[in-house]
């Protein structure tokens, strides 16, 4: 009788138990000899090995890990016994898992808090368990949270975006682009929402630093395509109805003059408005209106410096009404009025000059203001004056020659 049930154990081991399987009439589960199962397949490839065909929903899924009750949620375990070696649970979470919260599906480290997290709204947290925002990314670090993107191809590199915390040397409550190569943080948002490009600490809306050294730097903004159009910086007040542009139009300062320009302009609904100010190449700056000056400095009144240095008013008749003869007496009372000085401008110690204090010249040739002068004003008086002054010589020169 021992022998017969030990030759009926051989068979076993060595016939039936190479390939055993679980039904009578099917292969539903199979554990070969070499401890691989297989899970609707007879030729299973890895030490587990599920196989199955005909799904037509999307609810049918070939692994499912359930629970009826749980406070903790069903758990899948992956273990690693070599060195260093750590335990990993997949866990969808129940209602009494502090970890994991309820409908959550957590990556953890046996012994540590989840390292990743799903909810059931789609969002996913690394750091928490509670992602607010479709990536949330949570660390207590005073060396701030990073998310890095790398590059390892040739010419790539290595960039950060940082929340920065209280041991970053940038200071914490900051967004930085890093540069791992160069070691340098490129762009800076600090807490107030000012804005630093090259520099960390900005102190302003927007404070642009240098990289180098080099003489070349530059903020550049340029117009994509071949058509002539302007492109520049557009500077509002906080109801956007106020405010100026700083451009270069390669159409000059409008109106299809088509004289590349550098432009200043205050924003109006007409994109056309009046230039404040136009640098039309090295040499030439118009004022107030000049769309294209044709002096070293131009004023739309016409008044301008000529390329020889000298200042030239404009006095053409198209620009003046209210036109009248000064009269001799006038100039004459004026002139003597006049009281010619001698000083210096504060600002200017080292320098004497001779001419009239604005406050103290008569009415004829005073500003309303009187904190200028215009020296036309002055050489009009004197011309009338030595106009009468020539007459009433030539008359005495007249009687002179009629004695005689």
């Amino acid at each position: 009788m021992k022998t017969v049930a030990k030759l009926a154990l051989v068979l076993f081991t060595f016939i039936v138990a190479p390939n055993l399987a679980w039904a009578q009439t099917d292969t539903s589960m199979v554990v070969t000899s070499i401890g691989n199962v297989g899970i609707g397949t007879v030729n299973p490839e890895h030490m587990v090995h599920v196989f199955g065909t005909g799904f037509t929903t999307l609810n049918q899924p070939i692994f499912k890990a359930e629970t009826n009750g749980g406070q903790f949620g069903p758990q899948l375990r992956l273990k690693h016994n070599g060195p260093d070696g750590q335990d990993w649970l997949l866990v969808s979470g129940g209602s009494g898992n502090a970890q994991v919260q309820a409908g959550n599906l957590g990556f953890v480290m046996e012994g540590a808090a989840p390292s990743m997290v799903l909810n059931s709204n789609g969002n996913i947290g690394v750091g928490t368990n509670s992602p607010l925002w479709d990536i949330t990314v949570q660390e207590a670090s005073p060396f701030g949270t990073w998310l890095a993107l790398a590059n390892t191809s040739d010419g790539g590199n290595t960039w950060s975006a940082i929340s920065s915390g209280s041991g970053n040397t940038e200071g914490a409550g900051k967004f930085l682009i890093r540069d791992e190569a160069a070691n340098a943080a490129r762009l800076t948002i600090d807490a107030a929402g000012q804005v630093g490009i090259g520099n960390v600490a900005p102190s302003s809306s927007l404070d642009v630093g240098s990289f180098s050294t080099a003489r070349d730097n530059h903020i550049t903004t340029k117009v994509a395509g071949g058509n002539r159009f302007r492109t520049g910086l557009q500077m509002l007040a906080f109801n956007e109805e106020i405010g100026y542009t700083v451009e270069y139009d390669e159409r000059g300062a409008g109106q299809g003059d088509f004289v590349p320009a550098f432009v200043i302009k205050q924003v109006t609904d007409d994109p056309e408005g009046l230039p404040a100010l136009v640098i039309r190449g090295p040499n030439f700056i118009g004022f107030g209106g000049v769309r294209v000056p044709n002096h070293p400095l131009e004023m739309a009144s016409g008044a301008h410096v000529t390329a020889g240095g000298v200042w030239t008013d404009a006095s053409s008749r198209d620009l003046k009404e209210n036109i009248n003869d000064l009269s001799a007496d006038e100039a004459l009372a004026t002139l003597l009025q006049l009281n010619p000085k001698q000083y210096n401008y504060i600002r200017d110690e080292h320098e004497t000059y001779l001419g009239f204090i604005a406050e103290d010249v008569p009415d004829l040739v005073a500003m309303n203001n009187r904190k200028s002068l215009s020296s036309m004003d002055i050489v009009a008086v004197l011309t009338k004056v030595v106009q009468q002054q020539q007459a009433q010589i030539d008359e005495l020169k007249a009687r002179v020659n009629a004695h005689y």
